[in-house]
């Protein structure tokens, strides 16, 4: 439970319009320790828009938490899919296609660096869906 609480933080709800929350962060460098900030895409950002079927007023503070379902997804997503990127595409370079070991060994590093840029993409598209979860305080 301590890494649940490691992941969370507190915020005050700055305005409200209908079962939308505009939130202020009240220590916006809460994130720079952080591993899961790829695709929490709450760096840099003193006021973040959430949706939620919960009532708050003006002021109350509250806790964020990013789900741990959320985390595991984005820890496999950049640590994962990267390494899998580049073994597969040396082996298919290499015994399918016949290249030399060097060429697939560069062409496995090539498509190690897409397939960050592919990452990125996926994380501007889905930006914080389902990632932050409102807890009251």
């Amino acid at each position: 439970m301590d890494n649940i609480e490691s992941m969370s933080e507190t915020v005050t709800v700055k305005a409200i319009d209908g079962k939308t929350l505009v939130i202020e962060r009240n220590n916006p460098g809460a994130c720079n320790g952080c591993r899961a900030n790829l695709f929490c895409n709450m760096q840099n950002k003193s006021e973040i828009t959430l949706e939620t079927e919960d009532t708050f007023e003006i002021g109350d503070e509250v806790e964020l938490l990013v789900s741990p379902q959320s985390r595991i997804l984005s820890s496999f997503i950049v640590y994962i899919v990267p390494l899998l990127v580049l073994v597969i595409f040396y082996f298919i370079s290499f015994e399918l296609f016949n290249f030399s070991e060097i060429v697939s060994i560069v062409i496995s590093f090539i498509s190690l660096i897409v397939s960050f840029f592919i990452i990125k993409l996926f994380n501007k598209r889905f930006d914080n869906t389902n990632v932050i979860q409102i807890m009251r305080k």
